[in-house]
């Protein structure tokens, strides 16, 4: 009974030392990633400091994710010294990654998030997903859901001169 007990008492005390995860706050500064790049390297938000990055959370079974992929792809070409698009994928292999990077003519960049830190981390609540960083690394805009092309337009225009 003792050895239940210390049990039950220990799990309490683990438990009393759990707060909840804190909101995403604009403004705030951004989450650091726990992703790899397709070459099973750690990414870092560090890498596009000083560039507005638009990380998009997508998954394979997304048919909203795929429709915008196109839009994604020319907003990079067309802002590629002030912007970075990130695509962070929730749940294909590399292998598949790269399939979906040549079939969509996908040029920017690809992260894997196998263990889903990345997406608990932004509080991911389905894909497509995206989070607007600015050139400091602060969140400054989070979208759930297909982004229309008209307002992505908008939006990066009213940002980038």
């Amino acid at each position: 009974m003792t050895w239940l007990l210390s049990r039950v008492l220990l799990l309490a005390a683990l438990l009393a030392g759990c707060q909840e995860e804190a909101q995403l706050k604009t403004g705030a500064p951004a989450p650091e990633l726990a992703a790899l790049t397709l070459e099973d390297q750690p990414a870092s938000l560090k890498a596009w400091q000083g560039k507005y990055v638009y990380l998009v959370f997508w998954s394979d079974s997304c048919g909203g994710c795929f429709a915008e992929m196109p839009h994604l792809q020319a907003l990079s070409r067309r802002y590629p010294r002030d912007l970075v698009v990130v695509g962070i994928n929730t749940d294909a292999s590399a292998e598949r990654i790269r399939a979906v990077q040549k079939q969509m003519g996908l040029t920017y960049p690809q992260l894997r998030d196998q263990l889903n830190i990345s997406s608990e981390r932004y509080q991911l609540q389905g894909t497509p997903s995206a989070y607007l960083l600015d050139r400091e690394g602060r969140l400054l805009a989070q979208s759930l859901g297909l982004q229309k092309p008209a307002e992505l337009d908008r939006q990066f225009q009213q940002l980038i001169p």
